[in-house]
C-alpha cells in the first residue's frame, strides 16, 4: 500500500489515511484497522479433560483462520491454525490458581511445519499429565 495523504497532524488510531492498492485502487483506512492488519491476535480460555482435546473459548480473533485443537497423548495437545509462521508467533498460556496446583509447570513447544503449537502438561513430578488447563488463558500473536 502506498499511503498518499493523512487528514491530520498528529494522528490517532481512528485518523483516516488515503493510500493506493497494489492494484492502483484507492483505498481508505484508519491507523487502527493498519495495525489489525499486520498482527493478528487470539486471547482466548483453554481447559482440556482428561483424554480429550482442549477446548478453546474465544474471548477476541483477527486470525483468518480458524484453531483446531487436537489430543495426541496424556499430556500432549496439538494446536494448528494456517495463520501460524514459523519464527513470527508468539504464544502464553497462563493457568489458573487451580491449574497451577494441579502442575508446577506448563511447557508451550512450537513445531517446526509452521502450522502447529503443541502444547505439554505436566505434574510436579515431571510426568505428563492431563486435566491441567482449567480454563487457562492463551494468548497467540502472529507478526
Amino acid at each position: 500500500m502506498k499511503i498518499n495523504s493523512i487528514q491530520v497532524e498528529t494522528p490517532t488510531n481512528n485518523s483516516t489515511i488515503v493510500g493506493s492498492l497494489d492494484n492502483g485502487t484507492t483505498a481508505t483506512f484508519t491507523i487502527q484497522s493498519i495495525r489489525e492488519g499486520v498482527i493478528k491476535k487470539y486471547r482466548g480460555l483453554i481447559a482440556q479433560e482428561s483424554g480429550f482435546a482442549p477446548v478453546l473459548t474465544e474471548i477476541s480473533d483477527t486470525l483468518d483462520s480458524p484453531i483446531t485443537c487436537s489430543y495426541v497423548s496424556e499430556g500432549v495437545y496439538r494446536l494448528t491454525c494456517a495463520d501460524f509462521l514459523n519464527n513470527k508467533t508468539f504464544w502464553t498460556v497462563t493457568p489458573t490458581p487451580t491449574t497451577a496446583i494441579a502442575a508446577s509447570f506448563l511447557t508451550v513447544v512450537h513445531k517446526n511445519d509452521n502450522q502447529t503449537l503443541e502444547i505439554r502438561t505436566f505434574y510436579e513430578d515431571g510426568t505428563l499429565a492431563d486435566e491441567v488447563l482449567n480454563n487457562a488463558a492463551i494468548g497467540i500473536e502472529i507478526y
